[in-house]
């Protein structure tokens, strides 16, 4: 039986046998796992020399990335406007808040040390009143040639929200008037959907037409996603630059693993919620068919041997008393 695994691979679990022995019904199965062989094949350029610590909005995380000893050489920092103040936050929900955007910039022309840094804006405020702060700062004038990324969500992307902050058009512009010598990183609003549990959750040949619209900029793609989604739909990009980031797995492992055709640069995470609860599903799959064909099996077994279910060989037939029989009244006792 062959369960196919959306665009990813495939689950075949095949029948072997049955022993013949009926104390010991034992249920033989076969499971293999097919990866389609057009996967994309990537060819991860930057492994080795970027590790980015994601998200890291705090001071601590901060002084963590940027410590004389960190095993980190690039960070992603979070812009919202909070009460007219420029912070650094993924959003006015963030738990701890205790740096602005002004700070940050300060201690980035302390670093000694090249980095990738990158700004994520949250909102239209943080880009109309950040850029401006930013270009202030001169961060590409100073001693350390920092590589430096200006990044929003310009596209609603898979299981994410239609309303976007600022057209792709638009802040690709104000980012090249006012920030030259910036890389352009777009990305996508995403968000958990059911479709992930069937390994279907995947950025479509729609959302692939918008970046196909756009010139010199990096992709931030959503790993868990980017494994699922159909290699013919991303053939169409083949070449691009991926910043791919979230979560990552054994499916994702694979998928980077398998490839020559994009250049990536990895912001990966560990396993989180959203992988853990795919994986408690698809092992529930796999117990339940397991389960079915055991039980399949074992009554097709007995239905075949009725007379002797259960019965050992040995047994003395002419021994056994009719139904309503005492032993005593057949050896004439009474």
């Amino acid at each position: 039986m062959l369960i196919y695994i959306g665009n990813l691979a495939m689950v075949e679990f095949r029948y072997v046998g049955v022993s013949p022995c009926i104390h010991a019904v034992r249920v033989e199965l076969t499971v293999s796992i097919y990866i389609h062989q057009h996967c994309p094949r990537l060819d991860i350029i930057s492994m080795h020399t970027r590790v980015w610590y994601h998200g890291a909005n705090t001071a601590r995380q901060i002084g963590e990335t940027f410590a004389p000893l960190s095993v980190y050489n690039a960070i992603e920092v979070d812009i919202s406007s909070m009460h007219g103040i420029l912070r650094l936050a993924h959003g006015p929900k963030a738990r701890t808040v205790d740096t602005t955007l002004a700070n940050f910039l300060d201690i980035v022309k302390t670093v000694p040390t090249e980095y990738t840094i990158k700004f994520d804006f949250k909102d239209e405020v943080s880009i109309r009143t950040g850029i401006p702060l930013i270009k202030q700062a001169q961060l590409d004038t100073i001693a350390t040639q920092h590589t430096l990324v200006a990044n929003v969500d310009t596209i609603p992307g898979p299981g994410g929200v239609s309303h976007v902050i600022m057209n792709s058009t638009e802040f690709i512009n104000l980012i090249r008037q006012e920030l030259p010598s910036y890389l352009i990183s777009i990305g996508m609003t995403t968000g958990w959907h059911v479709k992930t549990l069937f390994f279907s959750h995947a950025y479509t040949a729609h959302h692939i037409d918008k970046l196909m619209e756009l010139d010199n900029c990096t992709f931030a793609m959503r790993m868990v996603i980017l494994s699922q989604t159909n290699p013919a739909v991303l053939d169409r990009i083949s070449g691009a630059d991926f910043l791919v980031w979230g979560e990552r797995g054994v499916f994702e492992t694979m998928w980077l693993r398998n490839g020559r055709q994009f250049n990536i640069d990895e912001d990966l995470g560990r396993v989180g919620v959203w992988l853990l609860i795919t994986y408690t599903w698809v092992v529930l799959w796999a117990i339940i068919i397991i389960g079915v064909l055991c039980y399949v099996t074992t009554r097709i077994l007995w239905s075949r041997h009725p007379a002797d279910a259960g019965l050992p060989d040995s047994c003395n037939y002419s021994e056994i008393p009719a139904a309503g029989e005492s032993r005593f009244k057949r050896e004439g006792v009474y």
